[in-house]
């Protein structure tokens, strides 16, 4: 088995992104629709947040957009992925410390001063670690394409793990772990 990408072609990519973007508008709509007929503060407000904040989220989603297309590209043309990943997640970090804000005008948790003082170490540290691990990604399946190119003996298997058999290799060493000390304590 190979490793899964998100998606077969840049189409696809393109189509699914803007499928997203078109979801999130009918439901902000619709979200509209019903806070309209409540007397809620809460819904009321949370709606005029997420029709504030419609911009950033379709900027964001747009930015995911284009990392995904260039994810479905070969080698070097996949490069800039990252950079437009790492570039969404900043934005993402953004909305989540804007949705720390509205929920402190409305309780008292008070946790949006200490995220407030955190951000111009979060946003840098985001950008890096998530253009780090792309292009990690990036070397890994590229290392897994060269793999599949060579030739393998009949009846092997070709091709990198994927994350699923990871996690099945995973599951099985704990099998086999308790399966021990179970064996070892009924033997004593």
């Amino acid at each position: 088995m190979r490793p899964r990408q998100p998606y077969t072609s840049a189409i696809q990519a393109l189509a699914w992104g803007l499928f997203g973007i078109l979801v999130f508008v009918i439901i902000l709509v619709v979200l509209r629709a019903f806070a309209a007929g409540q007397e809620s503060a809460f819904l009321t407000g949370f709606v005029d947040f997420l029709t504030a904040e419609t911009g950033l989220i379709i900027m964001m989603a747009v930015l995911f957009m284009i990392g995904d297309i260039f994810a479905t590209f070969p080698l070097p043309a996949n490069v800039p992925g990252p950079f437009f990943n790492a570039g969404a997640s900043v934005l993402l970090v953004t909305f989540i410390v804007h949705i720390f804000r509205f929920l402190d005008s409305f309780s008292t948790i008070g946790i949006y001063p200490q995220v407030q003082a955190l951000e111009p170490l979060l946003y840098p540290l985001v950008f890096i670690i998530v253009l780090v691990a792309g292009f990690i990604a990036l070397a890994f399946q590229d290392r897994c394409r060269d793999r599949e190119r060579e030739e393998t003996p009949v009846g092997e298997e070709k091709a990198c793990p994927s994350w699923d058999d990871v996690g099945e290799e995973f599951r099985l060493m704990w099998y086999d772990l308790f399966r021990k000390i179970r064996e070892e304590l009924k033997g004593k």
